[in-house]
């Protein structure tokens, strides 16, 4: 069964580059295993499922060319929360727990067995709390092989 079989959005352009027509078209779909509102469903669950995970495919075609580009994101794929209230930044909470270490290894292993080879970017920010979650993403994934 397909992890992404839920088509969010779907975008087509046709475009006039110098003499050339070029068509771009835009694909994201979002997987159906953790979706929820974005503070509301933060982190990973045991399974290494990333919450709110999206794939966005670009694609650009001209007379003589073929291209696509295929990205994914999702919540920072470790175990944590973030307790929302009024506040402007909700305060979060990363969750220590024994099996952390596997959760981002079956995440990254079914990423490298659906797409092959990954670079991970890290988005968050590098103070406070989620200085707190950038430093312990990035301590995971000092484990994680074959992952740029």
């Amino acid at each position: 069964m397909s992890r992404l079989n839920v088509v969010s959005s779907f975008q087509v352009a046709e475009l006039k580059l110098k003499d050339s027509h070029v068509m771009v078209t835009l694909i994201s779909r979002r997987c159906n295993r953790r979706l929820g509102t974005r503070m509301w469903r933060r982190g990973a669950n045991l399974e290494g499922d990333a919450a709110n995970f999206i794939e966005t495919e670009q694609l650009l075609e001209t007379e003589r060319f073929r291209s696509s580009f295929l990205q994914v994101r999702g919540s920072v794929p470790l175990l944590w929360e973030q307790i929302v209230d009024l506040s402007y930044k909700p305060h979060l909470s990363v969750i220590k727990h024994e099996e952390t270490p596997i959760v981002v290894e079956r995440h990254f292993n079914d990423l490298s067995q659906r797409y092959g080879e990954i670079i991970a970017v890290d988005l968050t920010d590098k103070h406070g709390e989620e200085g707190q979650l950038s430093a312990a993403y990035a301590a995971a994934m000092q484990n994680v092989p074959n992952v740029r």
